[in-house]
C-alpha cells in the first residue's frame, strides 16, 4: 500500500472489566514521516480520522478475538465501507498484564493473548501487545496542557528523560528516552558547484560541520520498580513495615504494598490496631460490603450541611500517610531517572485524592525531601494526569510508528525490532530476524560437506591467517577451532544423523572391549610379577641390587 492510499489501524485498551477499541483511518501517510509526527495528539495534523470507538464488557466474551471481530463487524455498518477497506494494517493492544515475547495473560477473564495467533485469525499483518502501564508511557508523547495539572511547574529540558508513576491495583513505573535523530547541515543545501575548487568544498564542509538535531522521538522503558523495597523513614513507617511482615507473613515488604490500591485498606488497619479508640462504626459497617479504597477515601473528607459529619481521623490518617508514601516513591524515581524532560503522575488513585495530592503540597513535600538531592528534584516539572485514558492514547501512537516502519505496506511493521525497544520483550520474531527460513529436513540434517566448505571462516581475514582474540574465545566456549581458523559447533553434531550414531556406537564397543582386554592383562602381569618375588625371596642365589 503506497503512501498516497489511506490506511487504518486498531487501538485497544484492553482490561479484566472493559475493553475499549477505536479504529483510524490515515488519510495522508506523508504527515506520519517525520521524526516525532506520530506522536502528536491532533489527529488533524496527519489526516487522520476516528472511524469507529466502542468499549465492550470483557467477561461477556470467551476470548479478545471475537471481541474484535465484533467490532470489526460493526465498523462496516457504521461507516458503510467494506471489510476489505476497513481492514486494519497495524494494531496495538494496551492489555493489563504482563507481557512477554508478545503474548499475555488477563487473569480476570483468563484470556491468554498471543500477537502472532491474533494476526493470523483477524487478517491484520501486524499485532503488537504492550503492557498497559508501557501504553500509558507513549501515551504522554500524546497529552496536552489541558490533559494535566501541574505539581511543579518548573521548565521541562528538550529531549531529557521522561518519567512516570501510577498507583492502581499494583504499582506501575516506566521511563521515556530520547532517540537522537540527526539530519546531515547539507539536507537543505543547494548542491556544490562544480566551478568550487576542492579546497573551496572542503573549507563550505567543514563551516556545516555541526549537525542540525530534528526533533528527538521518545521510546518507552518498563521497570519493576513497583517491587523495589519499602523504605520507611520515621517510626510511625517503621510500624507500619512490622504490621505488614507479621499480618501478612512476608520477610520483606515492596513499595507497591503500601502505594496501590490494595495498600489504603492495609493501611488502615494498621492505625485501627494502634488507635482503636478512634475507629469509627460507620466506617467499619460499609468496609464489610463496599470497596475498601473509596469508602476510605470519602471519610477522610468532611461533609458540610444539616446531614454533614466530621472526617474520620483514621480515615485522614491513612489517606494522608497513603500520599506521602506516594511521593517518597515519587521521588525515588526521579533521583534514578532525572525526568527533566517531565514526571508524570497516573493512576486512577491519585485522580480520587486529588485533594489531598495537591492540598497543602502535602506530596510535593515528601517528593523533594530528599536531604542534599533536593535542589536536584526542585527542577525536576512534576504534573498530574487529568486524560481518563491515556493508555489508549499510547497505543495509537505506537500503531502510527508500526504503519511508518512499514513504509505503509502491511506485515512490515518491523514488530521483532519494535518489541526489543519495548521492555521486558523478546519474541520469536526477534529470532526470525536473524535466521534463514529453513525447510523441516534442513533442521534434522547436518549440512553437506560442501556446504561446510562454502561457509565463511569466523575471524579469518582475507589474504591472511588470523587466530581469534581471546576475548571471543571466552565469550565461546561452546566451539572448537581447527586448525585452519575454522570453527566447528558442537551443535553441528545432530544424533539423528543415523550414520553418526553408528559410528559413535561402533567406537564405544571398541573402546569397552579395548578396555576389558587391557584390565584382564594387567591383572596377569600382576600375578606373574607377584610370583617371580615369592621365587626370588626364597632362592639363595637370588640377585639383590
Amino acid at each position: 500500500m503506497s503512501s498516497e492510499h489511506s490506511v487504518t489501524y486498531l487501538a485497544g485498551d484492553i482490561g479484566g472489566t472493559n475493553s475499549r477499541l477505536q479504529l483510524f483511518q490515515v488519510k495522508s501517510t506523508a504527515g506520519l514521516q517525520s521524526p516525532g509526527a506520530c506522536d502528536t495528539p491532533r489527529a488533524s495534523d496527519h489526516g487522520e480520522q476516528l472511524l469507529h470507538s466502542h468499549t465492550y464488557p470483557s467477561q461477556h466474551f470467551a476470548s479478545l478475538t471475537f471481541v474484535i471481530q465484533q467490532f470489526l463487524k460493526e465498523c462496516v455498518s457504521e461507516t458503510g465501507l467494506s471489510a476489505e477497506e476497513l481492514r486494519p494494517v497495524a494494531c496495538c493492544l494496551a492489555v493489563a498484564g504482563p507481557v512477554r515475547a508478545n503474548k499475555a495473560t488477563i487473569t480476570n477473564v483468563d484470556w491468554k493473548l498471543d500477537g502472532a495467533e491474533m494476526s493470523k485469525h483477524l487478517g491484520i499483518p501486524d499485532v503488537l501487545i504492550i503492557n498497559d502501564f508501557v501504553g500509558i508511557g507513549y501515551g504522554l508523547l500524546a497529552l496536552e496542557r489541558k490533559d494535566v495539572t501541574p505539581i511543579n511547574d518548573v521548565p521541562a529540558s528538550e529531549d531529557a528523560p521522561k518519567s512516570c508513576i501510577g498507583a492502581g491495583t499494583g504499582l506501575g513505573e516506566v521511563y521515556l528516552t530520547a532517540a537522537q535523530m540527526l539530519q546531515s547541515s547539507r539536507d537543505d543545501e543547494e548542491e556544490d558547484n562544480d566551478d568550487e575548487t576542492k579546497e573551496e568544498a572542503d573549507s563550505k564542509r567543514a563551516r556545516a560541520a555541526p549537525t542540525k538535531k530534528a526533533k528527538a522521538e521518545y521510546n518507552v522503558w518498563a521497570s519493576e520498580g513497583g517491587h523495589a523495597d519499602f523504605a520507611p523513614r520515621d517510626a510511625t513507617e517503621y510500624g507500619l513495615l512490622e504490621y505488614f511482615k507479621a499480618n501478612e507473613r512476608v520477610p520483606r515488604v515492596s513499595v507497591e504494598r503500601i502505594v496501590s490500591g490494595l495498600g489504603i485498606p492495609k493501611i488502615y488497619e494498621y492505625f485501627a490496631s494502634i488507635y482503636p479508640d478512634e475507629v469509627d462504626p460507620e466506617v467499619t459497617r460499609r468496609l464489610l460490603s463496599e470497596d475498601k479504597g473509596m469508602v476510605i477515601g470519602e471519610h477522610a473528607v468532611p461533609v458540610e450541611g444539616p446531614n454533614g459529619r466530621p472526617a474520620c481521623s483514621l480515615c485522614l490518617k491513612t489517606v494522608e500517610l497513603f500520599v506521602k508514601c506516594y511521593g517518597a516513591e515519587t521521588g525515588n524515581l526521579a533521583l534514578k531517572t532525572l525526568p527533566f524532560g517531565g514526571l508524570y503522575i497516573g493512576g486512577g488513585i491519585a485522580l480520587k485524592l486529588k485533594h489531598f495530592m495537591l492540598a497543602n503540597n502535602l506530596f510535593y513535600e515528601h517528593f523533594v525531601k530528599k536531604g542534599r538531592m533536593q535542589a536536584v528534584l526542585e527542577k525536576v516539572p512534576v504534573f498530574l494526569i487529568e486524560h481518563d485514558n491515556v493508555g489508549l492514547l499510547g497505543a495509537k501512537v505506537v500503531c502510527r510508528r508500526l504503519l511508518r516502519r512499514s513504509g505503509f505496506k502491511p506485515g512490515r511493521g518491523h514488530l521483532a525490532s519494535y518489541i526489543e525497544a519495548t521492555p521486558r520483550a523478546s519474541s520469536n520474531a526477534d529470532q526470525a530476524a536473524f535466521s534463514f527460513p529453513m525447510s523441516h529436513d534442513e533442521h534434522l540434517q547436518p549440512p553437506a560437506p560442501e556446504q561446510q566448505q562454502q561457509q565463511p571462516q569466523q575471524w579469518h581475514q582475507p589474504h591472511q591467517t588470523a587466530s581469534p582474540p581471546s576475548s571471543a574465545l571466552r565469550r565461546s566456549p561452546s566451539t572448537s577451532h581447527g586448525r585452519k581458523g575454522s570453527v566447528v559447533s558442537f551443535a553441528d553434531m545432530d544424533d539423528s544423523s543415523s550414520s553418526a550414531s553408528s559410528v559413535r556406537a561402533a567406537a564405544f564397543r571398541g573402546g569397552l572391549l579395548g578396555g576389558v582386554l587391557a584390565g584382564v592383562v594387567g591383572a596377569v602381569a600382576l600375578l606373574a610379577v607377584s610370583a617371580l618375588r615369592r621365587n626370588n625371596n626364597n632362592s639363595d642365589t637370588s640377585l639383590r641390587f
